[in-house]
């Protein structure tokens, strides 16, 4: 074999070797994008849960104090009054200790001298600007961000239980959010409690 027959070998084996190199290059940078998009996709949606799990603990521990009769959306419609209907605001207040001395003792109680329920001031509950917000005396406060939804329902369930009818009044609690990822794709994240409430 003549040198110049094994410089034309060699250039052929460069160009196959450039060429697999390519291939392979391809399919690692495509494996690349695929991974960073699905761990891009995995950190919104951990991002876009933790949002909507601060809300909706927050909203149903302090709901499961809240005064049934008081329930009422932001414009004054009372959720007694139209059962099974979806809000996407809630105001309502919760039973409180009524401090000083009264006929009860120097340490106070829930109930006021002429013997009704003693209740805070009215706490709502609502979305503006993608923010879950929490009102009360004028002061706001940010539950979550980047809420999407929000829908309170009350539902009125009975049962009978020896012989006597039961009734049993749950506010269900949906609260959506969604984050977005470097790819501009949107993650969301639904989560739904239930509020077993006081009469």
């Amino acid at each position: 074999m003549n040198a110049r027959s094994r410089k034309g070998l060699s250039l052929v084996e460069l160009m196959v070797t450039i060429g697999i190199m390519v291939i392979v290059g391809g399919i690692l940078a495509r494996f690349l994008v695929i991974g960073g998009a699905a761990w891009h996709s995995g950190d919104a949606a951990i991002q876009a849960a933790q949002e909507a799990r601060k809300g909706i603990m927050y909203m149903t521990r302090e709901l499961r104090q809240a005064n049934l009769a008081s329930l009422a959306n932001t414009a004054g419609a009372k959720y007694a009054q139209h059962p099974n209907t979806d809000y996407n605001s809630v105001v309502f207040r919760v039973v409180t200790v009524f401090a000083g001395n009264n006929n009860y003792g120097a340490y106070g109680s829930v109930m006021t001298n002429a013997g009704v329920p003693n209740l805070s001031a009215p706490i709502s509950y609502y979305i503006n600007n993608n923010q879950l917000i929490r009102l009360k005396d004028n002061v706001t406060k940010v539950l979550a961000n980047n809420v999407t939804g929000l829908a309170f329902r009350l539902q009125k369930d009975s049962y009978t239980l020896n012989g006597q009818e039961c009734a049993v009044t749950t506010l269900l609690i949906t609260l959506q959010t969604s984050k977005t990822t470097a790819e501009r794709r949107q993650i969301p994240m639904t989560l739904t409690s239930a509020v077993l409430l006081r009469n």
